[in-house]
């Protein structure tokens, strides 16, 4: 399956933004409880694997912590971000004059 290419928003093209109402019916979805569900999971194994290794190496390696719990951060955060966050993210330093042109 082909992935859409998408086009940065910036003033005067703000249209690839969705609405917060379009965001909360996307988070919604099935499909989008199901990416959820598996971004969890997958965050949980983050952790799993920290004890699995510690154990096993019976050691502790601050470096592979950092790592696995900055994984599961990122995989919480996509589940755990509001609509807001994400057109901040999105749009970044076009943030104010977007947010205006999405109010008309």
């Amino acid at each position: 399956m082909a992935r859409k290419t998408y086009i940065k928003p910036t003033p005067g093209n703000p249209a690839l933004i969705p609405t917060k109402e379009e965001f909360e019916t996307w988070c919604e979805n099935p499909v989008t409880s199901f990416v959820a569900l598996a971004y969890e999971k997958v965050a949980e194994a983050q952790k799993e694997g920290w004890i699995n290794f510690t154990w096993d190496q019976n050691k502790v390696d601050k470096e592979i912590f950092v790592e696995l719990k900055v994984r599961s951060d990122a995989y919480k955060a996509f589940i755990e971000t509001e609509y807001a966050n994400y057109f901040y993210i999105v749009v970044g330093e076009h943030y104010e004059e977007i947010k205006e042109e999405k109010k008309k």
